[in-house]
């Protein structure tokens, strides 16, 4: 009899496993089992689950879209694509409007945030190595949300875009790596939450157009050891960003 857990049967590192999940076909399946479902409860019920699916279908190539988005950090251009089809088809069949009254804007609103991405990337010049590592705070959220909360180790800085989303770091269980950091926050029509140890020192300075940044934090006592300093720059635009301080949880 084998066994199961030698090395010929079962490998953790042979090439079966490092095959990459196709999180399209899992999308596509898993829309394809729920309107199956519906249609079953049709049958069952006689409740017009049919008019709910020709109605919202195109949800599975927003989903699909989203998926795209997350994988690529919100740079795929598929993935903005796929999306963008998904709602135009979702206002289409839910709303009755025009296809063609509609992709107009919603060319507009996917460049203006094409080029609001880039122009941010060529302000900020942070370096690849920075944006890499491991203690670098790097978040997009645009239709979406975005979450740091490590356990421990080592925080030097970051970047956070929020359009049309939110944003949550909680860097309370984090030290810092040198003695000051800088985060650079830009939001639109969106906003979140910083939450740092009670022994650093907050500075804010943001640009804000109705909205703001709203610094709880309290100043720590001078003392001999040099205390962490965090400075927030960045732009917030109808939106806000709420700073407070707390031990980590």
């Amino acid at each position: 009899m084998s066994d199961f857990n030698s090395n010929d049967d079962f490998n953790t590192n042979s090439e079966a496993t490092k095959t990459k999940f196709n999180s399209t076909l899992f999308v596509i399946g898993m829309g394809l089992v729920f309107l199956g479902c519906l249609l079953i409860l049709e049958n069952i019920t006689n409740y017009p689950f049919r008019t709910r699916v020709i109605t919202f279908w195109p949800i599975i190539i927003v989903a699909l879209g989203i998926v795209k988005l997350v994988e690529g950090k919100f740079r795929c251009v598929n993935g903005w694509i796929i999306t963008a089809l998904g709602l135009l088809l979702l206002a289409h069949t839910a709303m009755g409007r025009s296809l063609l009254s509609l992709i107009g804007p919603a060319i507009l609103v996917i460049v203006g945030i094409f080029i609001v991405m880039h122009a941010l990337k060529r302000h900020r010049k942070v370096s690849a190595k920075l944006q890499k590592s491991g203690d670098f705070a790097r978040g997009t959220a645009i239709f979406s949300s975005y979450l740091y909360k490590p356990n421990e180790g080592l925080f030097n800085g970051g970047e956070i875009t929020a359009i049309f989303g939110g944003f949550e770091l909680d860097l309370r269980n984090t030290t810092m790596k040198h003695d000051s950091a800088r985060i650079d926050v830009f939001t639109m029509f969106g906003g979140g939450e910083i939450r740092v140890p009670e022994d650093w020192n907050v500075s804010v300075n943001v640009s804000a157009v109705a909205g703001g940044v709203e610094n709880k934090t309290v100043a720590s006592p001078v003392t001999d050891s040099p205390t962490p300093k965090l400075l927030i720059t960045g732009s917030v635009l109808l939106g806000g960003v709420s700073v407070k301080s707390g031990a980590g949880k």
